[in-house]
């Protein structure tokens, strides 16, 4: 009331005319009584309904209506998803470029392992069929040096096992970082899901709220 003057007119509109001022009006000790009675009055009948969202400590404003406020939540809804969100990339951000690293240099060892392990193989054939071809074809039986060329030959066979080792073991090492970088986007996923849900429907509260008489200012 104290904030908004009544608009007052200086004159009567059309056939109409100005009546006397009461004679009551004419005594100032009444106002104070007038005031009291109004401020009885606003205390007594006047109240402001409200909407409360308790999941997100939310009340609409006087005069928002309830469509307007529940449009309003879905906005933070969607804000909040998108602020809950790039928390989650931020943290798990770090975890998913390590494995990928680890699985990069799992790659390389595996290229490294298999083009040593077939170099190597194609090496140990040739010497061992090159071995045994002059042992055979030889016009003497198998001299001093052809034993020693096919006992180099026979542990070369034996790298060549143990190179086809290597690789078995560093394509292990690379499906184990595979499957940590999946099961690290499983979680990722089900954190996800665990995130305010922009589409869900809110519980709202209707809050009835009764001025206090010192707030009444007439």
């Amino acid at each position: 009331f104290a904030d908004q003057p009544l608009p007052l007119a200086t004159d009567a509109q059309g056939a109409n005319r100005f009546a006397t001022v009461p004679a009551q009006a004419a005594q100032a000790r009444n106002y104070d009584s007038w005031k009291s009675q109004m401020t009885d009055y606003l205390y007594q009948t006047q109240t402001l309904t409200l909407w409360h969202a308790p999941k997100y400590k939310t009340v609409s404003r006087p005069g928002e209506s309830q469509g307007a406020f529940q449009a309003r939540l879905a906005l933070m809804a969607r804000e909040r998803r998108d602020s809950e969100i790039d928390k989650l990339r931020t943290q798990y951000g770090p975890k998913v470029a390590r494995i990928q690293e680890r699985i990069r240099a799992a790659e390389m060892r595996v290229e490294r392992e298999e083009a040593r392990c077939e170099s190597q193989n194609v090496d140990t054939a040739i010497s061992f069929g090159t071995t045994l071809l002059g042992a055979l074809m030889g016009r003497k039986t198998l001299s001093m040096g052809t034993m020693g060329r096919a006992m180099t030959t026979v542990r070369e066979v034996g790298r060549a096992e143990r190179g086809q080792q290597d690789i078995d073991r560093a394509r292990q090492a690379l499906f184990e970082q595979q499957q940590a970088l999946t099961a690290l986007a499983q979680e990722f996923s089900q954190a996800e899901k665990t995130l305010t849900n922009p589409a869900e429907t809110v519980l709202l509260e209707e809050v009835v709220i009764r001025p206090r008489k010192t707030d009444i200012s007439v």
